[in-house]
């Protein structure tokens, strides 16, 4: 049987949420906290999770489970339990922010951005009603700031459909521009608070979103430098070769396409660094594929061997349209190798999409109130802490209220 608490003035109690701690007597008739959390409504507590990034933690107190106590010791007072977790978190910050900014250098840290739609989408329309963006540092993988925007608020359209006055509420609606505007705007937010927390960023990767870096250098800081992803270059490229096709349906192949993106790999990743190098070598990387390995680089390994078969090319045969090969070569030309010698990548913050995914999925509609919200700081809670986050986090608020306890 769980002792009884003195319900707070204002405070509503739970009926439906289930012991979230179990007590036995141990020896000297102490309690001993055992099986923590064997009945948490995850789902549910998914949305009071600890936040452990740079960007704030978000602790929620009303579901909190108090642990009891025998006769033989006190109940503390509950506002002074809410006082000794909220320094002891505050303690967790600081290790935390050190760890984290830990990468800073004299001008900066290097992070990338991303930012990703709540609603499924073929890259043509962009009518979500809302997103949710990520900086993620370069050294440490961890997320160090995060945002989301939303167009809609459930309660101030409950209100304006019975022609009535909201009542008083934190409004869930924070945008009232594009969807495609959402991520510059997101991402200066971001880049603001990490000024504010003493680490300015010095390099931003990220696609080559025009808007967002301009937004950036103009609200944030001139000097940040901007290096391209090199899967959302493959992407583009790969999408001038696909319109291109319409053009040469035969000659041009799905293998074909593979083949020109394959060596387009090759050629960067030897090349790393290499601006020079990267300019010589993008022409050929077509011309490979007519047969012409002259100027191929260590990536070709028909130079030696001229008269061997392609590996990916259709039969292994070389290619032998002239207007096709001019049209190619018109297309790599206007690649920029000083972007090209410096490519980086976006991966974790895909991996974070992947997650916000799983835990709110773009055939449902969390936007209109706080479930939006809640599920991007789980799913930060995963990115940053694992799969572990749910028992850290209880076992963090238990400690900092009993530090006696042992977990």
């Amino acid at each position: 049987m769980h002792p009884t608490f003195p319900q707070i003035e204002g405070e509503q109690t739970d009926q439906s949420m289930k012991p979230c701690v179990s007590l036995k007597q141990g020896k000297d008739n102490d309690p001993l906290l055992i099986n923590l959390a064997p009945e948490v409504d995850l789902d549910h507590q998914r949305s009071r999770l600890l936040i452990r990034s740079t960007e704030y933690y978000k602790i929620d107190h009303e579901r909190l489970q108090q642990i009891g106590s025998t006769s033989k010791r006190e109940i503390i007072p509950i506002s002074t339990e809410k006082q000794k977790e909220i320094k002891f978190i505050t303690r967790m910050q600081e290790k935390d922010s050190k760890e984290i900014f830990n990468q800073q250098s004299d001008a900066g840290i290097t992070v990338s951005a991303d930012g990703t739609f709540q609603k499924r989408g073929s890259g043509r329309c962009y009518n979500s009603l809302s997103g949710a963006a990520s900086l993620i540092g370069k050294k440490t993988g961890k997320i160090v700031g995060f945002s989301s925007r939303s167009k809609r608020c459930r309660i101030c359209m409950h209100a304006k459909k019975l022609n009535k006055t909201p009542k008083s509420h934190k409004c869930r609606k924070n945008w009232m521009g594009s969807a495609k505007a959402m991520e510059p705007d997101m991402i200066v937010e971001m880049l603001h608070h990490a000024n504010s927390a003493h680490a300015p960023v010095c390099t931003l990767i990220g696609d080559d979103d025009s808007t967002a870096l301009k937004r950036a250098r103009e609200e944030v800081s001139s000097t940040i430098e901007k290096v391209s992803d090199k899967n959302h270059i493959k992407k583009n490229l790969s999408n001038q070769l696909y319109q291109l096709k319409s053009r040469y349906p035969k000659d041009l192949s799905v293998k074909t396409i593979n083949a020109l993106l394959k060596s387009f790999n090759y050629m960067i990743a030897q090349n790393t660094g290499k601006e020079e190098e990267i300019k010589r070598n993008l022409t050929s990387v077509v011309l490979h594929q007519f047969g012409e390995h002259g100027t191929c680089g260590n990536w070709c390994e028909l130079k030696e061997n001229p008269s061997g078969k392609h590996k990916n090319l259709p039969w292994g045969l070389d290619l032998h349209n002239n207007s096709l090969k001019r049209d190619l070569l018109q297309v790599f030309s206007k690649l920029d190798p000083s972007k090209l010698c410096k490519l980086d990548s976006s991966n974790p913050n895909e991996s974070f999409n992947n997650i916000l995914r799983s835990k709110a999925p773009k055939d449902k509609h969390y936007s209109e109130s706080s479930s939006l919200s809640h599920r991007i700081s789980a799913a930060v809670c995963q990115k940053n802490e694992g799969y572990g986050y749910v028992a850290k986090k209880f076992c963090l608020s238990t400690k900092a209220m009993y530090p006696s306890i042992t977990l």
